[in-house]
């Protein structure tokens, strides 16, 4: 099983954005090309998971694009954000395959090849879109 991690701020939203609950429909587009390619399925690991408001609205917006979150990262108050991933695969061993896209760089250092930042102030490009689908699958 193929599994994205996704961060919602500095990724499919940028810092020149009207409101931090908008998203960019060029980043929405990317990461839609980026599921079709390659078949991952969406965990969310972005803090928009701890807000029922900002939850829904990023799946409304997914599910008009054809994409479903499969599940999120436990929310573990003391830790970073790669600690809450490495949790998420140990206990979903199916998940042979991953990538992370963030715009913070709080990665353990074994998912460092697996991790694509982005930059915020541009959220997710074509480059690292393709680099997340060349990845995924083993290209």
């Amino acid at each position: 099983m193929k599994v994205l991690f996704l961060d919602v701020d500095g990724v499919l939203n940028t810092t020149k954005a009207r409101s931090p609950m908008s998203l960019s429909k060029g980043c929405l587009s990317r990461l839609e090309r980026i599921v079709k390619e390659t078949g991952c399925y969406i965990v969310l690991s972005s803090s928009w998971r701890k807000y029922d408001d900002a939850s829904s609205k990023l799946n409304r917006m997914l599910h008009y694009r054809g994409m479903l979150i499969l599940s999120h990262t436990q929310i573990i108050s003391s830790a970073c954000r790669g600690v809450e991933i490495a949790v998420w695969l140990k206990t979903h061993p199916a998940a042979k395959q991953y990538a992370i896209v963030d715009d913070d760089s709080d990665m353990l250092q074994e998912q460092l090849p697996h991790f694509f930042q982005t930059d915020p102030d541009y959220g997710l490009t074509d480059t690292i879109a393709y680099r997340i689908v060349q990845h995924l699958n083993g290209e």
